[in-house]
């Protein structure tokens, strides 16, 4: 009856996450709603779909220069709903709308108000390049949202989780182990806490990487494959991607995405553009140096956000 229904009202008005959860469902609103455009691969889709069919189909290859599990993630959603734009695609929204939560419960743990919180994760929700990643089937956001449940985990103190965390992000993709040395660093610096545990802890992301990578290559490949040559190659092949090889057109450094940002298309109708919004880019160095002058004054979560930046 009504009186029923009002209580529930004021009880949901009253939860606590609930402006969390409303950001989370429009994101995910827009994100299943462009789900099937375009109804072709764009950019580098053209080559995890690929590897995902060849997966499904029992022929996958591994790919020289990334771990297996973003590729797996991609195959696991062709299973599930078909080679379709939705199965291809299903997993990266997914992944992105749980690296928009995780990136909530961070800016929790470092203290931030709730208005404040809610108000960092609107931006990030509906920045251009985040909403994109998660839009498409590469392997961006699956390792990026790992990485954020480290850091989440890492700042709740619960580090046998954090390295679980470290080790499947850089299953997806390699850069996901840079999380480590962030964690690591703001550990040696601030905390200093439980000093077994935690190393012990940093060591499980390397080692569950090694045992685990065999198994999941295993799946694509059907047979077992060496780690150890299997990481010199993932490593030798990312390292002869520099600025001393064959040109690209979309070439850029890492610093040019902030002092010159530009488009770079992955789809032009409807149009997908790799870009940063300019209403968080013209912020990133003022910000910066603000969380440079914090630190000065002792502020240890200005050190993890400069920390994380580097």
């Amino acid at each position: 009856d009504m009186e029923v229904a009002m209580r529930v009202w004021r009880r949901v008005r009253r939860w606590e996450h609930l402006g969390l959860a409303l950001i989370v469902v429009a994101g995910l609103a827009m994100h299943f709603s462009i789900i099937n455009q375009p109804q072709d691969v764009m950019t580098d889709e053209v080559y995890y779909v690929n590897d995902a069919r060849g997966i499904i189909n029992g022929d996958g290859e591994l790919r020289p220069e990334h771990p297996p599990l973003g590729q797996l993630l991609i195959a696991a959603g062709i299973a599930l709903f078909g080679d379709t734009t939705f199965g291809w695609r299903f997993f990266s929204v997914i992944f992105g709308a749980a690296g928009i939560v995780f990136f909530y419960l961070i800016c929790d743990r470092l203290g931030m108000s709730r208005r404040a919180a809610l108000i960092a994760t609107f931006l990030l929700a509906f920045e251009n390049l985040t909403f994109v990643q998660a839009s498409i089937a590469m392997l961006d956001v699956f390792s990026v949202t790992f990485m954020l449940a480290a850091f989440w985990l890492y700042l709740r103190r619960s580090y046998a989780l954090t390295g679980v965390a470290i080790c499947l992000a850089t299953l997806a993709k390699l850069t996901g182990g840079l999380a480590l040395p962030v964690i690591a660093l703001h550990w040696l610096l601030t905390r200093r806490d439980r000093r077994d545990y935690f190393c012990l802890s940093m060591v499980l992301a390397p080692a569950l990487f090694f045992t685990t990578m065999p198994f999941f290559d295993a799946i694509i490949t059907g047979y077992p494959v060496d780690p150890i040559g299997r990481v010199k190659q993932l490593l030798s092949v990312s390292a002869s991607i520099t600025f001393n090889g064959p040109h690209h057109p979309f070439a850029s450094r890492p610093w040019e995405w902030i002092l010159r940002p530009d488009v770079m298309p992955y789809y032009w109708d409807p149009q997908y553009v790799a870009v940063i919004s300019f209403s968080i880019g013209v912020l990133i160095i003022p910000v910066l140096l603000h969380m440079a002058w914090v630190t000065r004054r002792g502020n240890t979560v200005g050190l993890f956000c400069l920390l994380w930046f580097a």
